[in-house]
């Protein structure tokens, strides 16, 4: 699976968000809380819908110099995700999952990160996202390791998300050989934007050079090719696309 990514804003003491998208679609927002939620959304054949995922305040997820929480307090954390979940189910809303992210690799070790995610799972966490492994082999490791553990204590299946962002730590991977590993999901968080940051840059750049933009055209969608793009007629009102699956 494929996300995009966008940030918002939330109060620490009300989330208010509705979107009729069928697009994948995952919203962070850094609070006190630290609490990102994801929105309509397929992750695997066995959870549909939306999902609210924790991660450790917030330091990016790449980057070096990081702190966590304690284990207890981020279990809290997703406690509170799960009582938030359960209360949407029961005023009519679409079962959500809860996504907890771990940034232990990076400060305590692989070890501690699957120890921590075992302990989220134990919380109520529906998926574990392991953040900033560091090879191939430890994406593996991980997802053995901790679905050895949890295969001691129930049989739930372990649901698992890898981040494939660019120019961090972990190595890209193709999503065959993940899926093959045992991950459920695979986010590419900013793959889309830094393409268009750097086709943008070429546009400015050449605006900028020559005042006009006529060397860059043939990197560009014409009118006829966006208009295809978004199923969009001129002529005709425009409405967002169904990609609903049909029931079967």
């Amino acid at each position: 699976l494929l996300f995009l990514s966008v940030s918002v804003s939330i109060s620490p003491s009300h989330i208010s968000l509705s979107l009729s998208l069928s697009l994948p679609l995952s919203a962070s927002a850094s609070l006190s809380v630290s609490v990102y939620i994801c929105l309509p959304l397929s992750l695997c054949q066995e959870k549909k819908g939306n999902a609210v995922s924790v991660p450790a305040p917030y330091a990016r997820s790449h980057l070096v110099g990081k702190k966590l929480v304690s284990t207890d307090e981020f279990c809290t954390k997703i406690e509170w995700a799960v009582r938030a979940s359960e209360r949407c189910v029961r005023r009519g809303g679409e079962e959500m999952l809860v996504v907890a992210r771990t940034d232990a690799r990076s400060v305590e070790g692989l070890a501690s990160a699957v120890q921590r995610a075992a302990a989220y799972l134990d919380a109520g966490a529906h998926m574990i996202f392991p953040e900033g492994l560091q090879s191939a082999e430890e994406f593996a490791t991980f997802a053995a390791e901790l679905k050895t553990q949890q295969s001691q204590k129930d049989a739930r299946q372990v649901l698992l998300m890898a981040n494939m962002t660019e120019f961090g730590q972990s190595p890209l991977l193709p999503v065959q050989q993940l899926q093959r590993m045992g991950y459920h999901a695979v986010i590419h968080p900013v793959s889309a934007f830094r393409a268009a940051m750097r086709a943008a840059q070429s546009v400015l750049e050449a605006l900028q050079t020559d005042g006009d933009v006529s060397r860059v055209l043939p990197s560009m969608l014409t009118r006829q090719e966006l208009y295809a793009l978004l199923r969009y007629n001129p002529r005709s009102p425009w409405e967002f696309p169904d990609n609903t699956p049909s029931p079967r």
